[in-house]
């Protein structure tokens, strides 16, 4: 119960966009992707999960003593 709300939370600050697909049988899907602004967002996330890892590797690395 919470995959939905975070990806109408995304559409909704236009991160993500969605597209309903039908095939000849099946049911209806719907599909998305990242918008530019989404791949902007992304790419600073990423950045910053870098920057706090890196972070706490030299912690975990001085406090086991290989510094």
């Amino acid at each position: 119960g919470t995959l939905y709300p975070v990806l109408y939370r995304l559409e909704s600050a236009g991160l993500i966009e969605a597209r309903w697909e039908t095939r000849e049988r099946g049911v209806p899907r719907k599909y998305y992707r990242l918008t530019e602004a989404g791949a902007r967002e992304l790419a600073s996330l990423v950045g910053d999960w870098c920057a706090f890892a890196a972070a706490v590797n030299r912690l975990l690395s001085v406090e086991d003593g290989t510094r």
